[in-house]
């Protein structure tokens, strides 16, 4: 397991995540620290607070790539 990281970051949530991916897309290692598990945090359902996201938002999850996979949510 690595225990040396470039950047580290505290929560996984809609912020942390995509900090996390921006980070890692510039080449950074980076290390996600959150309270819930890894398979917690795969269940799609275990978060029920709601987002709107504004066009800049959108640009910026397009360019780092995720906006593809995200969109039909």
């Amino acid at each position: 397991m690595k225990t040396n990281y470039d950047i580290t970051i505290a929560g996984s949530g809609l912020t942390g995540l995509c900090c996390a991916i921006a980070m890692s897309k510039l080449g950074y290692s980076v290390a996600l620290v959150d309270t819930l598990s890894y398979k917690d945090l795969n269940l799609f359902n275990h978060d029920s607070r709601t987002t709107a996201l504004s066009a800049g938002t959108k640009n910026f999850f397009h360019k780092i790539g995720v906006w593809k996979k995200i969109k039909k949510y």
